[in-house]
């Protein structure tokens, strides 16, 4: 009897951070995981007529960006950013990420893949809102 007392008293101790993380923390770095690296925008169909760099770049065909470490930054030469994003757990096959424009703004996007290396996703704010792809650029 004692020693299921010392047993209980030692699982007590084991802080929560020492069994591993938890299984929605484990799909959002597997969503993460996924994400990383370069991605080319493949088409994107606002919900309202788009000006500027963007309408440019869509225009051109060439709209890059890549994923790591909490950032989505362009590879595009006219048209450049740099956003953090964060990731929320899948609900089935489908996930949400927040993408912050460096001033406090979150913009958020539903998305989901379409096979490794395509993304569709639906972005719910203005001026970004509508729907879309991207698609893994080969690595070399």
């Amino acid at each position: 009897m004692r020693l299921w007392i010392l047993l209980l008293a030692l699982a007590g101790c084991v802080h929560p951070r020492d069994v591993g993380p938890s299984a929605d923390e484990q799909a959002r770095l597997s969503v993460d995981a996924a994400l990383a690296g370069t991605w080319q925008l493949s088409n994107y169909t606002p919900t309202q007529p788009m000006t500027g760099a963007l309408l440019a770049a869509i225009q051109t065909g060439r709209v890059l960006a890549t994923f790591a470490n909490g950032h989505m930054k362009s590879t595009t030469p006219d048209f450049t950013f740099d956003r953090t994003y964060r990731i929320e757990p899948p609900v089935g096959d489908t996930f949400r990420i927040w993408l912050s424009d460096g001033q406090g703004l979150e913009y958020e996007s539903w998305a989901r893949f379409s096979g490794p290396n395509r993304l569709l996703f639906d972005c719910k704010n203005e001026p970004w809102r509508g729907t879309g792809s991207i698609e893994r650029v080969p690595t070399p």
